[in-house]
């Protein structure tokens, strides 16, 4: 699938933050880099936000471009966010990212699925805001037809549809209650209706500015579930296994992932195994992986009390996160990596906190490979070989972003062709529920 094109349409009331005008420069500058076509469009000045959007949207519907990129002007973003928000939008329609109300005590601006803070997919939602979205033209396409015209006999030029025409619905809770939707979830409503859900992606983080930027960690914990203890501490652990400063690891966490990119496209004729097995690549990788855990990645670490007494691998392991805290919450877990660096630091947090890692079973009940075979040359054959230790019944707990490569990040992810849930499925295994195989 190509990448789509781009229409940036930037709506402002009196001015723009510094730090949001330095994400949108970045983005361009990102864009310009990798070749995707882009238009940008802003509207100053309007304070009816309702008319501004909708002549924002008619300016993107004038142009060439596939997608409707909005981002308030107070709001802080990473340009590799919203170049992944406008992929996804390609496929799903519209798309958005959370970000938090400027109030005294912040909230979600748009409805949360429950599984929010937990998932590393999009999920369908019921709205989001305008704020930080992505809208294909097939959306604005389909719901123009129901939409009166503005201002038609000022010719094609100057008229619009009002898509962000804010509506009155039934409550979807409370039947016999009503409630006024805002210009976004007005938008959204009406896409609903005309059969294209919104989607969240819970992997973005925003920032909302006011005298202060407010991220989602300012929610309250009522709606933002705390951080794993496992993960909390991947920084001072880092520094204290490492022998260095805190403020030195942080620095490290973000640029981490570029290196590795930068080390792997410089490997010359080195194998990938004796690449992955290199002492700078593991450390490397403890940081990247950590950076990812800390902003949610990695294998679920909710419910794993349910694995207590359950003999367990966990294959491609990285740094442990979930192999210690499976391990904590009982289950008989194996580590499996092929890095000594990666492995020497995961031991030595389960020496720290008094935790019990299995050296190894003849089958297991549960395999976790997370993120783990997109970077194998032979993907399949080492499945084969997991599926012969997995006992009957057993499950497999995977997920493979194959071909996942933005802004050049992930070199070494593997072929982008590869239907590889297919490819589960024709090994007998049965999908029970996202990320989660049966071996039957």
């Amino acid at each position: 699938m190509s990448f789509p094109s781009i229409f940036i349409g930037n709506v402002v009331w009196r001015e723009q933050t510094s730090q949001h005008s330095q994400c949108v420069t970045a983005l361009i500058l990102e864009l310009e880099r990798l070749g995707i076509y882009y238009k940008v469009s802003t509207l100053q000045g309007d304070a009816l936000v309702t008319r501004a959007r909708s002549i924002i949207a008619r300016e993107f519907l004038k142009s060439d471009c596939d997608v409707l990129l909005t981002i308030d002007s107070d709001i802080v973003f990473a340009v590799d966010d919203a170049i992944r928000l406008c992929k996804l939008a390609q496929e799903k329609s519209i798309v958005g990212g959370m970000y938090v109300t400027r109030s005294r005590f912040p909230y979600p601006a748009c409805p949360l699925p429950p599984d929010f803070f937990t998932s590393n997919e999009p999920l369908i939602t019921r709205w989001v805001c305008t704020g930080f979205m992505a809208t294909h033209r097939r959306v604005f396409n389909a719901i123009s037809s129901t939409l009166p015209l503005i201002d038609g006999k000022k010719g094609p030029e100057l008229s619009y549809y009002p898509f962000y025409w804010e509506i009155v619905i039934p409550d979807p809770d409370i039947p016999t209650e009503s409630i006024f939707l805002s210009e976004d979830f007005s938008l959204c409503e009406r896409a609903r209706l005309a059969g294209f859900p919104s989607w969240i992606d819970p992997t973005i983080r925003l920032g909302h500015m006011t005298t202060i930027q407010l991220t989602a960690d300012d929610l309250p914990d009522t709606i933002r579930p705390k951080k794993h203890p496992l993960v909390s501490s991947l920084v001072s652990d880092i520094a204290e296994w490492w022998g260095k400063d805190e403020e030195l690891v942080i620095a490290f966490l973000s640029k981490a992932t570029e290196a590795l990119a930068k080390v792997w496209n410089a490997k010359g004729n080195q194998t990938e195994e004796e690449f992955y097995k290199r002492s700078d690549v593991g450390l490397l990788y403890i940081f990247d992986l950590a950076n990812w855990h800390i902003n949610g990645g990695g294998a679920p670490l909710e419910n794993l009390e349910e694995l207590e007494g359950l003999c367990v691998l966990d294959f491609g392991a990285g740094i442990g996160t979930w192999t210690l805290a499976a391990a904590q919450s009982g289950a008989q877990v194996t580590y499996r990596d092929v890095n000594p660096v990666l492995k020497n630091f995961a031991m030595w947090r389960a020496a720290k906190y008094k935790i019990s890692i299995e050296k190894g079973s003849p089958c297991y009940e549960v395999i976790v490979a997370w993120d783990v075979f997109e970077h194998l040359p032979d993907p399949e054959r080492t499945l084969d070989s997991l599926l012969k230790v997995l006992t009957p019944n057993g499950r497999l707990v995977t997920r493979s972003p194959f071909g996942e490569n933005i802004n050049g990040l992930h070199p070494m992810h593997h072929n982008d062709e590869l239907d590889w849930e297919n490819v589960l499925l024709s090994k007998g295994l049965v999908k029970v529920s996202p990320f989660i195989y049966k071996k039957m």
